[in-house]
């Protein structure tokens, strides 16, 4: 399942080599393959167990990757974006893959689960848009014009590829948060309601700083780079909230399934 992180950016004769499309392609459908084993294996969605949350995590990342590539090429993104994507595959295949509830068979667990993985992979998308950006001012202000210069795309594109990652992760996000406070409706023991009002509270800071982005770009109140690290400041709940599912993930995905 790791398959993706044999699409690694590796240096050759001293020039920086990127991980050709096919390789991140083939790594993504075979990921799709070993998802669906797994639904069938189980006869679910693969979206209960922490092994199952950052694998799936690892698929929409790559689906967000190669959608938004297919609009917006940008050849040097790969180099930020696909080594994170890796990270995260080689933490979920030493995770157990142990076993769910019944209740994730639920539509609206589908639902919650599928906008919210979806939408982590698109702001994640969006920071290393952000991080590229910022990385190519530095070059651009101190007039570094060598061999990372030239393979970094332009300051706006860089820009409209973090406003149009985050617009469509703040959507989906925004499904995921209220599909969430639906499910939250049916959490029963004290430590269900105190893990899953934690987890919506951290959702809704990354949902809000992201929402910010998106109306400020949108309405022209500021760009560039006060985006850019307002984008990488939006990635900190984001990367808690996934650390608090992981953790509490037996405890809030054993709800009763609407």
């Amino acid at each position: 399942m790791g398959v993706s992180a044999v699409a690694l950016p590796a240096r050759r004769r001293g020039r920086l080599t990127l991980p050709p499309k096919a390789f991140v392609m083939t790594g993504w459908l075979l990921h799709t393959a070993y998802a669906i084993a797994l639904g069938v294996q189980h006869g679910r969605h693969p979206l209960a167990t922490p092994h199952e949350i950052l694998m799936f995590l690892v698929w929409a990342s790559m689906f967000v990757y190669i959608a938004v590539d297919a609009f917006r090429p940008v050849k040097a993104f790969s180099a930020f974006f696909v080594p994170l994507v890796a990270l995260l595959a080689i933490g979920a295949a030493y995770l157990d893959a142990g076993s769910a509830s019944p209740a994730a068979k639920g539509l609206w667990v589908k639902l919650h689960g599928m906008s919210a993985l979806l939408g982590t992979g698109a702001f994640a998308r969006a920071a290393s848009a952000a991080l590229m950006y910022i990385i190519q001012q530095r070059q651009l202000k101190g007039k570094h014009t060598g061999k990372l210069f030239a393979a970094l795309p332009s300051l706006d594109l860089l820009d409209r590829l973090n406003w149009i990652s985050a617009a469509g992760g703040f959507v989906l996000f925004t499904v995921a948060l209220f599909s969430g406070a639906a499910l939250s409706q049916t959490l029963k023991t004290p430590e269900q309601i105190r893990s899953g009002w934690m987890l919506l509270g951290v959702c809704a800071l990354a949902w809000a700083v992201f929402g910010i982005v998106v109306y400020c770009r949108l309405t022209q109140k500021f760009r560039g780079r006060k985006i850019a690290y307002l984008t990488l400041a939006g990635l900190l709940p984001v990367a808690a909230a996934l650390a608090l599912i992981l953790a509490t993930s037996d405890s809030i995905h054993a709800i009763s399934a609407a």
